[in-house]
This record gives C-alpha cells, sequence and structure tokens, in this order.
C-alpha cells in the first residue's frame, strides 16, 4: 500500500514502511495573480481600438454610401431635394428654379424670362396656366403637355413700370410672385417668382 502527502510517498507492505522521495510536482491553478495587470490593462486597450477601428469602418462605409447616393439624385433629378421629393411626395415636375433674376432694366422695357420644367414622372405633365401678380407679366406657349422624361420651356415678357413710377435717381425692386397651374395632383399649384430692379432711362439733352 502506497500512501502519499505533499512531499514524500511511504510505502508499506506490512512489514516496515519505506520512505520514498516523491518527484510528483503539482502545477497550481491560475489566478488573477498569473496574469499581470499591465497584460490585462493592454488587451483591453486594443479591444477598444479594435472597436474604434469598426466604428470608424462602419461610419465611412455609411458616409460612402450617402455620396454614391447623391450624386446619383443630383444627376437624375438635378438636386437630392428633388428626389426626395419624386420619391416621397410624388413630384413630377421639376424646375431649374423657382425663383429668376433679370438683373436691371429701363422703366418701361420688355425684359425675357423663361423657366425650364422638365417632367421626371413616367405620365404626361400638363401644364395648364400661368397666373402673374403683375398684370404686366404674360405668360406665352399655354397649355402644353411634356412627355415623361421631357423638358420645356416657360417663356413670359415682363413689361417693366414706367418712368413716372420710377424715383430719380435710384432704383425701384420688382418682385413679381406667379403661380404654375398643372395637371399634377401633388404639384396643382406651383409658386414662382421673378425679381429685378428698374431704373429711370437716361434724361435726353436738346
Amino acid at each position: 500500500m502506497i500512501s502519499h502527502d505533499s512531499s514524500k510517498t511511504v510505502r508499506s507492505d506490512g512489514g516496515t514502511p519505506v520512505l520514498i522521495e516523491s518527484t510528483l510536482e503539482l502545477t497550481p491553478r491560475p489566478t488573477a495573480a498569473a496574469f499581470p495587470k499591465a497584460g490585462r490593462a493592454r488587451h483591453a486597450k486594443e479591444s477598444r481600438r479594435f472597436l474604434l477601428c469598426l466604428t470608424a469602418i462602419a461610419l465611412v462605409s455609411a458616409s460612402t454610401f450617402l455620396v454614391a447616393l447623391t450624386v446619383l439624385a443630383v444627376l437624375r433629378f438635378g438636386s437630392a431635394r428633388a428626389a426626395v421629393g419624386y420619391y416621397i411626395r410624388g413630384e413630377a415636375l421639376l424646375l431649374d428654379s423657382t425663383e429668376k433674376t433679370f438683373g436691371t432694366a429701363v422703366a418701361g422695357s420688355s425684359v425675357p424670362v423663361s423657366y425650364k420644367i422638365t417632367n421626371v414622372g413616367v405620365e404626361p405633365l400638363r401644364i395648364l396656366g400661368c397666373r402673374p401678380h403683375w398684370n404686366c407679366t404674360v405668360p406665352h406657349n399655354l397649355p402644353f403637355t411634356i412627355g415623361p422624361g421631357g423638358s420645356r420651356e416657360l417663356e413670359l415678357t415682363v413689361q417693366t413700370p414706367l418712368p413716372q413710377f420710377v424715383p430719380n435717381p435710384g432704383s425701384t425692386p420688382l418682385n413679381i410672385p406667379l403661380i404654375l397651374f398643372t395637371s399634377s395632383p401633388v404639384q396643382s399649384r406651383v409658386s414662382l417668382v421673378i425679381r429685378g430692379e428698374v431704373v429711370r432711362p437716361p434724361a435726353t439733352t436738346e
């Protein structure tokens, strides 16, 4: 029979016990002390760095996707806002601008102004009419129809005020609101504006 303690082995064969030196070494169970604090801190730091890298990659990917989406929207609709209007609100009418500026004109003169209208929808778009708030603004070539993907110019002529209504010296700002009527259910009325400055004609000497 053999019995063990931490350092020796005792062998007994029914006679005198004999001590035998033991060479067995027990491996201690790892504890927190087996891992230095510096190593644990380094591991935590590397984990945080890895998570930051993943977050940065995700943000860059999202930004790249948004940039690509914006570029496609600009190429297709002219602006991201127009793309949102089409896909969210179903707006098929696209204008090159809702505000036109003719600069400075002489009182009593006629100034041509035009708006480019594009139909980005899949159905024909009918431009029914235009009502200016200035009686001396005359729209032309109405009504007309724009096919899907087509464009057409809305042409107007602005008759500026007569010289007696313009102060001298100086200029008079001219703001002309307009309402465009269309066959689109979601854009039956579109607000436009024409702006400019009107000056008196130069005095003539006899």
